[in-house]
């Protein structure tokens, strides 16, 4: 077709042309959206298909001319809506103002409604079907949902891995510095020390077992509390059952003793008692206050990550104990006497050769004596080796409570004992020896219902540095003279070089 006889289009499309209302309601049909619109009288003047099919409303429902009201009453008996939603929605219309609200059909479609009032007069009310943006929307909202619970969890388990991870260096170092110590006095100072500055807003209390083992005795202490210096056993809940004790968790809340005797007033609503157990021996008690936490630090999460790490500190405290008292066990038998706990002959020879060093460095002299019990078999033949045990041990007793601190005795072997007297002279070293020989000769010794034949001591006496300068030399020395005593009728002291007292 030539350019002179193709129609003109726009002249076809002017207002009010067959043409141009077909194609307008061509258009209009096929929006996607559904199209109302209402006069200045509230009358439906156009509505086209699209509307029919989201709201499921057949043409006869809605048709030009009906008003808003009839509309809405239409609906209430179609039961679409109820009585009061018809109401607030012609009064939403009479209005003739911008409004927008969602409704779902029991088809479960979701229709969003939009009305614009119009420059002429009346609304015109777009609806458009937002179910697959609803859904896009809510499935984009639990996507982000789900990567921040993911992202917390994440940063919760990265979180608690530190924790962990922390607290086992801290558990390593504080467990290094406990098996470092040679004294329970360190020990006590590496618990105080560590709970001050692991938990500074917790009170607590170490408590160890005495020698008798009928009463625990205060070791240390941190934090404001006034703990009892001394319990008994039954005073905790945790040494009578064996086991951790939380107070404050559970349904039976029953306070132990020991912490309701330490509070004048209010006793604290929250605190742990941990048995200290080595080589399954209770060797002492960790208690651990909880009420003044923080309150991130006081939920039961927290308080269980505390318990958990106390009771792993309470293993390694309990190892330091014991290793320590073995320690001290063994260094008790390697260098006492096991019958009388003095010096045994090893241990005086190496204190011995000490101090004579530090004599001979200040330019002093020193006094070795050697004395042993006079006639001892007998005691053993007469009244078995009971008695010469008794002997032996009132003999030590004697001597410990004679001689001073500073004036170390041992004994050696067998009824030997070794002595030595530093910074003293010859003159005051025989009248000190004289005076315990004397003490010994007078001395009564129980035995069974009786007492014992009176006992006797001979002693020989040797001067450093002026009869020899070594240990091992001044004991030869004092042993030869000590004979020489035997020879002269015993119960004397007889010096180096054969004088006697």
């Amino acid at each position: 077709m030539s350019k002179k006889n193709r129609p003109n289009t726009v002249a076809l499309l002017q207002p009010g042309s067959d043409l141009q209302d077909r194609t307008y309601r061509e258009v209009f049909d096929h929006m996607e959206q559904g199209v109302v619109v209402w006069s200045d009288q509230l009358a439906c003047t156009l509505v086209n298909k699209r509307y029919y099919e989201l709201v499921g409303l057949s043409e006869s429902d809605l048709r030009p001319g009906d008003s808003v009201a009839d509309y809405y009453q239409r609906l209430v008996s179609l039961g679409r809506i109820d009585q009061t939603e018809a109401r607030n929605s012609v009064q939403n219309f009479e209005r003739q103002v911008h409004f927008s609200f969602q409704r779902t059909t029991p088809a479960g479609v979701i229709l969003s409604f939009v009305g614009r009032p119009l420059s002429s007069g009346g609304l015109v009310v777009t609806l458009t079907d937002i179910t697959e943006a609803t859904q896009a929307s809510r499935d984009l909202n639990i996507s982000l949902e789900r990567a921040e619970s993911a992202e917390s969890r994440m940063a919760a388990a990265l979180a608690e891995e530190k924790r962990q991870r922390d607290e086992a260096n801290l558990l390593a170092m504080v467990s290094d510095w406990l098996h470092s110590c040679e004294t329970l006095s360190e020990v006590f100072d590496v618990v105080h020390q560590a709970m001050v500055n692991i938990y500074p807003h917790c009170t607590g209390e170490l408590y160890v077992y005495s020698n008798s083992r009928d009463i625990l005795e205060l070791a240390t202490t941190w934090g404001d509390g006034q703990p009892v210096s001394v319990m008994r056993p039954g005073d905790c809940w945790s040494l009578r059952r064996g086991r951790a004790f939380q107070f404050g968790d559970g349904p039976v809340r029953l306070s132990c003793a020991h912490v309701t005797e330490s509070y004048t007033h209010e006793a604290p609503e929250h605190y742990l008692c941990m048995p200290i157990i080595a080589h399954g021996d209770t060797v002492g008690l960790l208690h651990l206050d909880f009420s003044h936490l923080p309150p991130e630090q006081g939920n039961a999460e927290s308080a269980d990550n505390v318990m958990q790490f106390v009771t792993r500190l309470a293993e390694q405290v309990s190892m330091a104990v014991a290793n320590v008292r073995l320690r001290d066990e063994l260094h008790r038998q390697s260098t006492l006497d096991s019958l009388t706990g003095m010096f045994n002959r090893r241990c005086f020879f190496d204190h011995a050769s000490a101090l004579l060093a530090r004599q001979e460095a200040a330019g002093a002299s020193a006094g070795v004596v050697l004395f042993d019990v006079d006639n001892f078999k007998q005691f053993n033949d007469r009244f078995g080796h009971d008695a010469g045990d008794r002997v032996l041990i009132e003999m030590s007793r004697l001597a410990g409570e004679y001689f001073d601190d500073i004036e170390l005795i041992s004994r050696i072997g067998g009824e030997e004992f070794a002595l030595i007297l530093p910074d003293i002279s010859l003159e005051k070293a025989r009248q000190r020896i004289a005076g315990f020989a004397s003490l010994v000769s007078e001395h009564s010794i129980f035995y069974g219902n009786g007492t014992l034949p009176p006992c006797s001591i001979s002693a020989g006496l040797a001067i450093f540095p002026n009869h020899a300068q070594t240990i091992h030399e001044l004991i030869k020395k004092a042993d030869e003279a000590m004979y020489n005593a035997k020879h002269e009728g015993k119960n004397c002291v007889c010096i180096a070089g054969g004088e006697v007292i």
